[in-house]
């Protein structure tokens, strides 16, 4: 499995406001049903999977410290650790960028 972690100061107070717009950009489907307001949970949709024979990927964001307004960021995917350039990889970079682009908003 691999896995992309890093902490990440928002100015939001709310990770759905913040978060859920990002990673539907990303083409991730935001789960609203498994997230709550302390974390946030979106993965790869099961028809994008099937059909492009892509690996699955899980972003996981959670509060570390709220007052501070840090949160942990989780990017997960099932393809192999060692391989270079993985999805994951992708995906975790895109969502960094995306992040950055917000901030400087």
């Amino acid at each position: 499995m691999a896995i992309v972690q890093w902490l990440e100061r928002i100015e939001a107070p709310s990770l759905s406001e913040t978060f859920a717009p990002l990673v539907q950009e990303l083409q991730l489907e935001y789960l609203a049903s498994v997230s709550s307001d302390s974390q946030l949970y979106a993965t790869t949709p099961p028809a994008e999977v099937s059909r492009a024979n892509s690996p699955r990927v899980s972003v996981l964001v959670m509060w570390t410290d709220r007052r501070g307004q840090e949160v942990q960021i989780e990017v997960r995917s099932d393809e192999p650790m060692l391989r270079p350039r993985t999805h994951c990889e992708h995906v975790a970079e895109k969502l960094r960028g995306l992040l950055q682009r917000e901030s400087a908003a």
